[in-house]
């Protein structure tokens, strides 16, 4: 109940402050709006979902058609002294030559298993991302309020303090008049000395109470805090919570972030075992490519080099038969996996 009603009040406060005033003073939504500029958690947490949701098209990209364009170039030589066809016509039986090659492949994939699945991983990934990213606003929401609300009460102890002491050292300057005109005695004025150094005292600990709540303000928040806090509003108030302990706990059950992470963090762990049995199965892919070939003088059946144009297009399986046991160990790790998300 009490981080409920720390929320509540966060979100209340964030409400009624934001238009009040005094000059210069920070309210509990100026201050949490500064915390998600400057927190490093929720920074870590908006840049880890930020790389989660450029993995989606990374992983659609293995699917999509593929553009790959190569060149090459080779000496090459070429001995052919044991045809006796050569030796017999007074052919050269060894030669050298220098071959060129630039191609262009066109490939598109057919049968992926891995990549498709691969593709429900990304985007698993980035809901879990998104969900600990808020999960971490509504922590940092939390500790925001509370931290705000502890510099209150060191500020208002302070003022209040502060208050006190005036009443106080009127009191000391009353009983020292009253002992100057023989009205009073030294005991008084000693006392009323006596409660004048407690009262100073006790606002030179609620000045030190007060740094230190405004230096873990800061510290939560990220960045320094350009003014005081901003007292709460007159009428702010707080509504109690409707429902019984029954209905918290079934709302809880059903909107809670952790509870959704887990979840999506099962399914991110059964996809990863499909992936790795999808390892014993085939892949299939379509290509296009056209080549052209340069070869340089040489041999007796080009001996001025040779030029020519290749194209051709067709569809290519990849089956992995042994893998050295790879495939196996990603199954049984993955399995694992799944039994500890589980």
């Amino acid at each position: 109940m009490t981080v409920h009603r720390l929320v509540r009040a966060a979100c209340l406060v964030c409400c009624g402050l934001a238009l009040m005033g005094a000059a210069r003073a920070e309210t509990l939504a100026q201050t949490f709006a500064l915390a998600q500029q400057h927190n490093p958690a929720l920074r870590s947490a908006l840049a880890n979902y930020q790389a989660a949701l450029s993995g989606i098209p990374f992983a659609r990209s293995r699917l999509l058609p593929q553009l790959v364009a190569g060149a090459g170039i080779s000496a090459n030589a070429h001995d052919n002294s044991e045809n006796p066809l050569l030796a017999k016509f007074g052919m050269p039986t060894s030669w050298n030559y220098t071959e060129r090659d630039i191609n262009l492949v066109a490939t598109q994939a057919l049968y992926q298993p891995g990549d498709r699945i691969g593709v429900k991983q990304a985007e698993l990934a980035a809901r879990i991302a998104y969900l600990k990213f808020i999960q971490q606003n509504q922590t940092l929401m939390l500790q925001v309020a509370s931290h705000y609300f502890d510099g209150l009460a060191a500020q208002d102890t302070l003022h209040s303090l502060e208050e006190q002491q005036k009443a106080v050292v009127q009191q000391r300057a009353s009983a020292q008049a009253n002992f100057d005109a023989g009205n009073g005695t030294i005991v008084d004025v000693r006392d009323a000395q006596a409660r004048a150094d407690l009262v100073a005292a006790q606002i030179l600990a609620a000045k030190n109470q007060f740094q230190l709540a405004q230096t873990s303000l800061e510290q939560i928040v990220g960045a320094p805090m350009r003014g005081p806090l901003a007292p709460l509003a007159p009428d702010a108030s707080l509504q109690p919570p409707v429902g019984s302990l029954h209905d918290w706990v079934r709302k809880a059950e059903e909107h809670s972030l952790g509870v959704d992470q887990a979840q999506l963090g099962v399914q991110l762990a059964q996809l990863s075992a499909q992936k790795a049995r999808t390892g014993k199965l085939p892949t299939v892919s379509a290509y296009a490519r056209v080549d052209h070939d340069a070869t340089s003088v040489g041999g007796p059946l080009f001996p001025f080099g040779n030029r020519a144009n290749v194209a051709s297009v067709g569809v290519q399986l990849r089956w992995a038969l042994i893998t050295g046991g790879a495939v196996q160990s990603d199954i049984e790790q993955t399995a694992h996996l799944l039994d500890k998300s589980q």
